[in-house]
């Protein structure tokens, strides 16, 4: 009787994790973010089918630091919400914002100029050190004339300088792109400090009275973000009224757009 227990057991296991990685999931759609001056409320919306009774359903593409106590989730009538379960996804695809693809491509564009010149410095050093090696070749050489050695001279004198010049223009202009190269990567790094490399999800204990297709509003609070206001004044004439200017900034880990509230 106990082999018999023990062979089941590590069955069960089995099945119950197959059955988890099997679980339906979903994508969320962030609708809204209404930024306060401590944390924001995002909102997001979900589509799946249900089957009738007892469920699970995973809700992927939320923040990661979402507030548990602070989800409000709104579905149909014949649904109902039997328990709620955070988790973060650490092996998520990270998710690159617009601007961190527009400067990879910029710094892409540069690094490509970068490389073909220094395939042009190269092709001009190898021609200098053949014209040095052909005026030395040629300075051994006699019977030429004094009109002939200098008109030889003054061509290798021409030729070299141009060669020099060359060489030291491609020099400031791999200088100039190199630094610009830099100070995009450095941006690059700086924007995906920002952008959030893990991701969360809820997981839903649900039940249906009815299979169909649902839609799912899930609201909540993270602290990730946040909005500081600073007052402007500014008057014409010193008798006259003050106009008073209301900006402010918004801070978040993530790369959604963000309308303070």
């Amino acid at each position: 009787m106990k082999k018999y227990f023990l062979f089941l057991l590590p069955l069960l296991v089995f099945n119950f994790s197959f059955a988890a990685d099997e679980r339906p999931k979903t994508k969320a759609e962030l609708n809204a973010v209404t930024v306060y001056r401590s944390g924001a409320e995002l909102s997001h919306e979900a589509k799946t089918i249900l089957p009738k009774g007892n469920s699970e359903l995973v809700i992927e593409n939320l923040s990661n630091a979402l507030e548990i106590n602070s989800v409000q989730i709104k579905t149909s009538d014949n649904v109902t919400v039997m328990g709620v379960e955070f988790n973060t996804d650490y092996t998520k695809d990270e998710i690159k914002s617009p601007r961190i693809k527009m400067l990879e491509d910029s710094a892409e564009k540069i690094n490509t100029e970068i490389d073909k010149i220094k395939l042009n410095e190269s092709i001009t050093a190898d021609l200098l050190t053949v014209l040095k090696a052909n005026k030395e070749i040629k300075g051994t050489q006699t019977g030429l004339s004094v009109t002939e050695l200098m008109k030889l001279m003054d061509y290798y004198k021409l030729k070299s300088a141009e060669l020099q010049m060359e060489l030291a223009q491609l020099k400031q202009k791999k200088d100039k792109l190199t630094l610009l190269a830099q100070k995009i990567n450095n941006q690059i790094n700086e924007e995906e400090k920002k952008n959030s490399k893990s991701g969360g999800s809820l997981v839903l204990q649900l039940n249906c009275a009815i299979a169909g297709k649902y839609d799912f509003v899930i609201t909540y609070i993270t602290n990730n973000a946040y909005w500081n206001a600073f007052l402007r004044f500014k008057s014409y004439q010193c008798c006259s009224s003050a106009k008073i200017n209301l900006p402010g900034k918004n801070f978040s880990n993530h790369w959604y757009r963000l309308e303070a509230g």
